[in-house]
This record gives structure tokens, C-alpha cells and sequence, in this order.
């Protein structure tokens, strides 16, 4: 999924800075979705990320 809603956090980040920290790995993570909906604006966002409208999608596919 190309956007994720600001209100939840990643849980592909979370489990990938997991198992790096578990292997010794220093991590430091970066939620810049967060920093994207703010430049945006939240209700733009929040919109993009609605799946039932398919927006976030439609921008990253190929044509």
C-alpha cells in the first residue's frame, strides 16, 4: 500500500527494525509518511489513502 493512514504506524517498519536490532543492528527509524501528510495536509492524505477510492494506488501504477 503506497499510503498509510497517520494514525497507524508502520507494521512493516516495526518488524523490519526488529530484526535488524535483534541481529545488533543499529536502527533508527523514520516515519516520513508522517512528515508527507503534513506538507500535504491532512484531509488530502487521509484522502489518498482511502482504499475504496484506489488513489494511492492509481499513482504508482504503471499505464
Amino acid at each position: 500500500m503506497p499510503f498509510g493512514f497517520h494514525i497507524y504506524p508502520s507494521i512493516q517498519l516495526g518488524t523490519l527494525s526488529t530484526l535488524l536490532k535483534s541481529n545488533g543492528h543499529d536502527v533508527k527509524s523514520f516515519y516520513l509518511n508522517l512528515h508527507f501528510a503534513h506538507q500535504l495536509g491532512l484531509p488530502v492524505y487521509n484522502e489518498l489513502c482511502e482504499t475504496r477510492q484506489l488513489i494511492g494506488e492509481w499513482l504508482f501504477s504503471h499505464p
